[in-house]
Parts: structure tokens; C-alpha cells; sequence
């Protein structure tokens, strides 16, 4: 054989052994680095004290159903610098440090995995659409110039509605991890609400006080305070309707609805002190406040299964409230 022909074999060969290699590296990268784009966010969101790149590691629906407000991220950023800062920093002797993540295996879940995963979430009441699923064994590493520290996880990595995302830890853990983060979105949630229904209880009760020195009977006022008052619409009400509803906007609930609940008639035929104030974000809102007699997250989650529609305009007997 010729060298020419010798040297052209070697060449068709090595193109050969290239364009496998481009296969081979076509098919598994992507996977590779779509796996570790949830973790990427984690990274970038811890750095920067950032709790909105954070949570673009979940699926958008999951956070969504979170309903958190600009005050719940400004709490978090605050959070995740004081744990960069104070503590990552602190624990690794330096502020200047470097985190990284290494897949270290991973493996696909079949559809039945895929739609127990579908099942979960549709029973919290988030809808996502799974198309791929992976559990997948991560190490994250935090190295500084003076020390280091490594932690390896367990997560399962879907795409959910055309994105990366993190949808749990091991199967069985998973609902308790998804479900403790609600839990505490709604005990969070549940707190402001009753805090808005004291504001409203607390303007209500000045207004009475005022109405009983003017020798209005408050029975009569009440009359004409049935009803939702819209908190951030007093001019849509007349009467004594609009000059509470006025002084409730005005004390900085300017959000949500208020509903005032008669008590039991006092000796003197009055209402006064004897009535209870709800408070509610919108009218569907499952979620309400009350004062007095707080709503307790038990009462919320365990009386009611999450839902207080139908106690609006209904006293909730509930001493225990934790604080």
C-alpha cells in the first residue's frame, strides 16, 4: 500500500473517531448541563443575596402558588446575606470564597415515576407538565483560600412547562420537602392577614367609640356597615359606610376587604366592643384574617383543609392561636 493511501485511511479514520466524539459529546452534555442549570440559579441566587434567582431553581407554578410579596424577597435577600456573609463566610474564614457543583450520576425516571410526580403536585394544587425527569446525586463545594467545604445532594431535576427546574429530593422525602415550604408560605400569610383584620378592628372600634360619645346607638350603625367594605375603594360607599371605610384606607390598609361581624347585644341593647373583623386579599381568596380570635395555621389547615370561604362573614372561634 502506498503512503499516500495510508495517510488518507488515517485521515478518514481520525474524521471518523472525531465525528463520534461529537456525537457522543452532543448527546450526553446537554444533558449534563441542563441538570445543573437549576443549581446554577441556587449559586447565583446565594452570591448575590438574591432570593428571586434563587427560586427560578423551582417550577414558576410551584412559586406562583407561593404568593409571595416584595416584602417576603426583601426578607429573604436579607436572609441569604446574612448566610453568605456571617455564616458561609464566617465557617470557611473567608468572605472571598467560590462555590461549585459536580454531577456525580444521575439516572432517568420512567413514566410512572414521571406521574407520581404529576399526581403530588396536582394535589397541592400546582399544575406543572413533567416531559423529563432525572434523579441526579450532586456535590456542591464551597472553597476558600483558607478552607473548604463540600455537601452532596439527592434531587430530582424535571422539565416542567419548558424549564430545568428542581422538583424534590428522594421520591419519598419530596412531598415533605414541597409541602413544609407551603406550609410556611401560609402560616406567613396567615399571620399578615390577621394583622390586617387587628388594623381593621382597631379603626373600627375608634369609629364606634366616636359614634357612642355622638350618641348614635350602634345597632343602627351597624345597619348600615353590612356588607364587604373595599378597603381600597372608599369612594364607592355613602354614609357611614364611606366615612369607615375612608378611615380604614386611611390608616394604611389600602388593600383587601373587611368584614364586620355583630356580636351578641349588650344589657344596654348596644354592639358596642361586641363584634369581631375579618380581612381577605379578594373575594376568592381561601386565606383570611381575623380579630379577635386570630386564626390559628391548625384551624386554617386541618378544620378548614386550607379553605375559609365559606367562614367569611361567620365568626371563627379560635383561642389557640400561636403567636
Amino acid at each position: 500500500m502506498k503512503m499516500q493511501n495510508v495517510k488518507k485511511y488515517i485521515i478518514i479514520a481520525a474524521a471518523v473517531i472525531l465525528v463520534m466524539i461529537a456525537v457522543i459529546t452532543a448527546i450526553k452534555l446537554p444533558i449534563y448541563l441542563r441538570l445543573k442549570t437549576p443549581f446554577r440559579h441556587i449559586i447565583n441566587g446565594f452570591t448575590a443575596a438574591d432570593s428571586r434567582e434563587m427560586l427560578e431553581a423551582l417550577p414558576d407554578a410551584l412559586v406562583e402558588k407561593m404568593e409571595l410579596s416584595d416584602d417576603d424577597y426583601d426578607d429573604m435577600d436579607d436572609s441569604l446575606s446574612s448566610a453568605s456573609e456571617d455564616g458561609l463566610g464566617e465557617f470557611l474564614n473567608d468572605d472571598d470564597y467560590k462555590l461549585k457543583v459536580k454531577l456525580l450520576g444521575h439516572k432517568k425516571l420512567d413514566k410512572k415515576q414521571r406521574e407520581t410526580l404529576d399526581d403530588f403536585y396536582s394535589d397541592i394544587g400546582v399544575e406543572i407538565d413533567i416531559k423529563q425527569a432525572y434523579y441526579a446525586d450532586f456535590k456542591l463545594s464551597a472553597k476558600s483560600s483558607e478552607d473548604d467545604l463540600s455537601m452532596t445532594y439527592g434531587v430530582t431535576i424535571a422539565k416542567a412547562d419548558g424549564k430545568w427546574c428542581i422538583v424534590g429530593g428522594d421520591m419519598l422525602t419530596m412531598p415533605t420537602v414541597v409541602s413544609s415550604v407551603l406550609d410556611y408560605t401560609a402560616k406567613a400569610k396567615l399571620s399578615s392577614a390577621n394583622s390586617n383584620a387587628k388594623i381593621a378592628y382597631s379603626v373600627v372600634q375608634s369609629y364606634m367609640s366616636d359614634q357612642e360619645i355622638q350618641g348614635n346607638a350602634s345597632a343602627v350603625v351597624f345597619g348600615e356597615l353590612e356588607g364587604d367594605i373595599d378597603c381600597a375603594h372608599p369612594e364607592k360607599y355613602s354614609g357611614e359606610k364611606a366615612e369607615l371605610a375612608k378611615k380604614i384606607n386611611e390608616s394604611g390598609l389600602n388593600e383587601g376587604y373587611v368584614r364586620i361581624i355583630k356580636g351578641e347585644l349588650d344589657y344596654d341593647y348596644s354592639y358596642y366592643g361586641s363584634y369581631t373583623v375579618q380581612w381577605r386579599k379578594s373575594p376568592d381568596e381561601k386565606l383570611m384574617g381575623q380579630y379577635p380570635d386570630m386564626i390559628s395555621s391548625d384551624t386554617f389547615t386541618d378544620r378548614y383543609n386550607g379553605d375559609l370561604r365559606e367562614m367569611w362573614g361567620k365568626k371563627i372561634e379560635d383561642s389557640d392561636y400561636d403567636y
